[in-house]
C-alpha cells in the first residue's frame, strides 16, 4: 500500500467495534488493528477484486486467493470502498449462495464508468 492510501485509510477507518458491542469484540478489534490485519486484509481484498471484477464477497472468498474467511471479506470490502480501493456494483444472484448480493469492482477509471 502506498503512503497516500495508508494516510487515507487511517483517516477514514470507522471503528471496528460498536460502542454497544461486548468487551470481547473490542479486544478482538484492537488486536486486528494492532497487528495490521485489518489494513492488510483490506488491501488484499482490493487486489483480488482488481483481478476478478464483478464478483460477490462469497465468490471472492471461494476463489481461495487469501486466507480470509467469508465474514472477513464482507467486512473488508466496505472498508476498501470507503477509501476508494473498490466500488460497489449492482446486486445479482450470487453463484455460491443463491441470494441477491452486491458485486465488487475496481474503482472507476473515469467519471463515465
Amino acid at each position: 500500500m502506498n503512503p497516500t492510501q495508508l494516510e487515507l485509510f487511517g483517516r477514514q477507518q470507522p471503528p471496528a467495534a460498536r460502542r454497544t458491542d461486548p468487551t470481547t469484540s473490542h479486544l478482538a478489534a484492537a488486536e486486528h488493528e494492532r497487528t495490521g490485519r485489518r489494513s492488510g486484509n483490506t488491501q488484499r481484498a482490493a487486489d483480488v477484486v482488481a483481478r476478478n471484477p464483478g464478483l460477490t464477497a462469497i465468490e471472492l472468498h471461494d476463489l481461495g486467493e487469501t486466507e480470509m474467511d467469508r465474514h472477513e471479506w464482507s467486512r473488508r470490502l466496505p472498508d476498501a470502498e470507503r477509501i476508494g480501493l473498490v466500488r460497489r456494483g449492482r446486486a445479482r444472484e450470487c453463484r455460491v449462495s443463491g441470494h441477491q448480493s452486491m458485486t465488487w469492482w475496481p474503482p472507476a477509471e473515469d467519471s463515465c464508468a
